[in-house]
């Protein structure tokens, strides 16, 4: 799941700071499902000019040309689920700060542990979504990710198959839901043309060309390649693993 980060701080060292504490913050292992996408600027009228929708903006507060309160009243009118996390040099901004509904405030110099802390759980806002977009008969639908089977490669759009048996149409391609929208540790491609949900994996065919899939009295067989039955065994493991935490 790819999460757009807006950062914006008039020092440039202190970018590189905020940058760095990103990538650190990534490699967390609640975060491994994560991409963090990052997209910094040093004036904030520039970044209010920025094609992507961001997830998570970390906006310095005094800065010359517009300061972090006045920039993010902009970014809650144009993206009102950004989760705001501000930093700054001086502590007596943080009252201030949390009256603009900051999802957190660190100091800077900051504590790596606390700013990893506020991006695991600004993250899961987005990740608790827990569904995949699929057109509806009038409409744009949702469906949850416990009900996905699995999804294959349908044009440049996708098919999402469903526990019930049901097939539904998803604007979006296998890469891009891989990307954007699934659980890393959840969903598994097979193949260039197909996702499971491992959570109704039911093992493989002895000739290790075949997944089995199975929910109830569904069940499902898909094909699998080759490098990708290598990655089977530590993707299982990491499914496992990551169940087991929450």
């Amino acid at each position: 799941m790819e999460i757009n980060v807006l950062v914006v701080d008039d020092c440039k060292n202190d970018i590189k700071m905020i940058e760095t504490s990103v990538k650190v913050a990534n490699a967390a292992p609640e975060l491994i499902d994560v991409d963090f996408k990052i997209e910094s600027f040093f004036n904030p009228k520039e970044a209010l000019k920025s094609s992507k929708n961001p997830h998570i903006a970390i906006l310095d507060i005094n800065m010359p040309v517009m300061s972090g309160f006045d920039l993010v009243v902009e970014i809650n009118k144009k993206y009102p689920r950004c989760k705001i996390i501000f930093v700054s040099d001086n502590a007596e901004f943080a009252a201030d700060g949390y009256k603009f509904r900051a999802h957190g405030f660190v100091i800077k110099p900051f504590k790596q542990q606390k700013f990893t802390d506020y991006m695991v759980s600004a993250t899961e806002g987005f990740r608790s979504l827990g569904a995949i977009p699929v057109k509806g008969i009038f409409t744009k639908s949702w469906l949850k990710y416990e009900d996905v089977l699995y999804l294959q490669t349908s044009g440049k759009e996708s098919d999402v198959y469903s526990i019930s048996g049901e097939g539904f149409e998803c604007k979006y391609s296998l890469k891009k839901l891989m990307n954007e929208w699934l659980l890393k540790w959840l969903f598994f491609r097979t193949s260039r043309n197909t996702i499971i949900n491992l959570d109704h994996y039911n093992g493989t065919t002895i000739d290790k060309k075949t997944v089995i899939l199975k929910h109830g009295s569904i069940e499902k067989r898909v094909g699998i390649s080759k490098d990708n039955y290598q990655k089977l065994e530590d993707a299982i493991t990491l499914y496992y693993r990551t169940r087991g935490r929450r």
